[in-house]
Order: structure tokens, then sequence, then C-alpha cells
């Protein structure tokens, strides 16, 4: 299990997540690395994006995509955008749900978060 997942799963059982904490996780990641491509693209000049775009509609694994992103963008470039959308789909994701935990739950979120920075 990567590092990324290993703390949705973390943060999860935190939060007393009832359904599937792998499945959910999983399902998370794959939502950050989509952002991760979408922002990327958006970031190219209109030709090259509309290239790219062409090329996607016959290539609907991710894994694919995210192969020909890497011809495009650094490693680096690609690394420093999941890691920042990575982070705020994370935060949403804890705005929107922090209403409804317990005072525990805060602080031992909380312990959590600032123990893996």
């Amino acid at each position: 299990m990567d590092k990324a997942k290993i703390i949705i799963v973390n943060i999860l059982k935190i939060i007393e997540y009832k359904d599937d904490k792998e499945i959910f996780a999983d399902n998370f990641l794959v939502l950050c690395n989509t952002r991760t491509i979408s922002d990327l693209i958006e970031s190219l000049p209109e030709n090259k994006k509309n290239e790219l775009l062409g090329n996607f509609k016959s290539t609907p694994e991710l894994k694919t995509k995210i192969e020909k992103i890497q011809k495009i963008f650094s490693l680096k470039e690609v690394e420093e955008m999941l890691f920042k959308v990575t982070v705020i789909l994370l935060e949403d994701y804890l705005q929107t749900i922090q209403p409804t935990l317990s005072e525990k739950q805060k602080d031992k979120l909380a312990s959590y978060l600032a123990s893996i920075n």
C-alpha cells in the first residue's frame, strides 16, 4: 500500500468511517489522479491541449493517460501537481465532514495530521 493510501485509510479509521476504507481510499486516489491529469492539461496551450484530449478519447485507462501526460510533463511536475491536488481534495473532504466529528475524533485527527507533516 502506498503512503497516500495508508494516510487516507488511517484518517478513515480515526473518523470511524463505516464502509470499506480500502475502496474509499482507492476511489479517492483515482479522483486525485484524474484531477491531476485535468489540471495539467488545462495548463497547456490550446493546440497542445486539443491534441492530447483527442488522444485521450481512444484511451479509457487512467494508467495510459498518466503515461501520455508523463511524456509532456516531467515526473517532478506530475508529482507536484498530484501532491497539490491531493492536499486540496483531502482538505475539502475533511472540512465537509468536520461538523459531524466528535471532539475526540477532531483531536485524534489533528494529532495524526500534525504527525505526518
